[in-house]
């Protein structure tokens, strides 16, 4: 496994810590905050280009649609804001809170068009027009009123996630839930993603696991990796679809191999919990986003490098160890090569004679 480090970054990004990064089809990095902003980046050079400012208590989300041209935020104070890219103008606001306390709007994902989906804290997606700005629908996934921590799409199906651990799928068309068993763990899942075509999803708990179902096969965990101590805050997908990446309380960004189902590398340099990663979307970086105010970016092409030099180096070290000449054993099998040559014979006789007792 190789430990990779951070190149590039953006420095004092926010005054608070960053809760959500997006990378955009514009080239653009969005970055929401609970300093009550959200900011447009230059994904090249890091330049700042627009300040999106009136986040309420704190910005949660952020998404781009397909074009990365309009982007939607999600804040604390219960509202959705609307926005353009380009100009960095709010081109509209949905109050998603109701007088007795239910959120209709916390964390987002996008269609890629002109639908937004959204989790409330009573059981509940959501899914908006972004051009009434109006709910077109409503999907209660749960029977009690529990917090929906995670969303995401693909095509016409949406995955859920609840802060105790329930765990769902959403056909956008006709309604219908289906559900995952929960495998025994109740822990707050806070970020999942599709993989295989949406044939697979991934689901990143505050346990320090990641599930990986096969909707396909059942409802059961087709592989559960174990990938920190603490709480996973983060799971994407490359485009590609043969890595996923990991992140969260341990401060360090992790790479694994689906198919081999290992960790193959990982990055430092944040020096707090890491909330979010995104990838460009050719795949070819990786942008990361902490409690410590910055975005850290990495090249791929650098990883792949590494992590191929990485491999040669195993490779060669088990070659080595194929030729190296056999062992010799002692009379029980252990390695006895490495010890000093036996005393000669005579020395032994000598020994001897000294050690007689007369």
């Amino acid at each position: 496994m190789a430990m990779l480090y951070s190149e590039r970054e953006i420095k004092e990004a926010h005054e608070s810590g960053i809760w959500s990064v997006a990378w955009t089809a514009r080239d653009e990095i969005i970055t929401a905050s609970n300093d009550e902003t959200c900011a447009i980046w230059d994904a090249s050079t890091g330049a700042q280009k627009h300040v999106l400012r009136g986040c309420g208590g704190g910005a949660v989300s952020v998404v781009s649609d397909r074009t990365g041209n309009t982007i939607c935020s999600s804040s604390v104070d219960c509202h959705v804001k609307v926005w353009d890219a380009a100009s960095g103008e709010c081109r509209g606001t949905i109050n998603t809170g109701k007088i007795d306390g239910q959120v209709d709007a916390w964390t987002l994902c996008s269609d890629g068009d002109q639908e937004l989906v959204s989790g409330s804290n009573r059981g509940a997606v959501n899914c908006w027009d972004l051009s009434t700005l109006q709910k077109t629908a409503s999907h209660t996934i749960v029977e009690d009123d529990k917090f929906v921590l995670s969303v995401g799409r693909h095509e016409n199906t949406i995955a859920a996630a609840t802060y105790d651990g329930q765990l769902c799928i959403v056909d956008r068309r006709s309604g219908s839930v289906t559900k995952f068993e929960q495998d025994g763990r109740e822990d707050p899942v806070r970020s999942l993603c599709f993989v295989r075509d949406g044939h697979g999803v991934l689901f990143a708990d505050d346990g320090g696991t990641v599930r990986y179902y096969d909707r396909r096969v059942d409802a059961k965990p087709s592989y559960i990796f174990y990938v920190n101590q603490s709480w996973c805050m983060t799971v994407r997908a490359s485009p590609d679809g043969t890595h996923f990446c990991t992140a969260g309380a341990d401060r360090l960004v992790k790479f694994w191999d689906l198919n081999m189902k290992n960790e193959i590398a990982r990055i430092d340099g944040h020096t707090d919990q890491i909330w979010e990663v995104a990838y460009s979307p050719d795949g070819s970086q990786l942008a990361s986003c902490s409690d410590d105010c910055r975005v850290r970016f990495h090249d791929k092409e650098r990883a792949d490098i590494e992590l191929k030099r990485d491999a040669e180096e195993a490779a060669a070290a088990r070659q080595a160890h194929q030729a190296a000449p056999a062992p010799a054993e002692g009379l029980d099998g252990a390695d006895v090569s490495s010890l000093p040559p036996a005393p000669p014979s005579s020395f032994l006789r000598e020994a001897a004679k000294w050690a007689t007792v007369e």
